[in-house]
């Protein structure tokens, strides 16, 4: 039995031949998407065999957004602002979803900073 070969050699010199592992991330995505159209293949068969061949260099990770607040520390906040420290009272508020908590804390510090403006002072310039 004689095995398929999904790539000739003439396929894995033209993809060694295009692939800049020192390019840019997008111009390596965009390499490995035109190496598919020109080959009949996926790009994820495309990146496969690059990576076997250890010629594929991954794309960077995106950097996380930001620090996730919970919603206990978030139910905190809102307790804190409403000058009330029993955590019982504000239990209900465990099964609200984050963007309710998040608008409820945007309205009490809109409430806060209405009640308790800061006073401006005057520069002696």
């Amino acid at each position: 039995m004689t095995k398929k070969v999904n790539y000739s050699e003439e396929n894995i010199a033209t993809m060694v031949e295009v692939y800049d592992v020192e390019a840019s991330d997008a111009d390596r995505k965009a390499q490995v998407d035109s190496l598919a159209e020109t080959l009949g293949k996926t790009a994820a068969s495309i990146r496969a065999k690059l990576s076997s061949l250890g010629v594929y260099k991954a794309m960077a990770k995106a950097e996380p957004k930001g620090t996730r607040i919970t919603k206990s520390a978030k139910i905190a906040d809102i307790a804190d602002i409403a000058g009330m420290r029993n955590d019982a009272f504000f239990d209900s508020l465990q099964g609200a979803n984050s963007d309710v908590l998040d608008y409820i804390l945007e309205m009490q510090t809109a409430l806060f900073d209405f009640e308790n403006p800061v006073e401006e002072v005057e520069s002696d310039s």
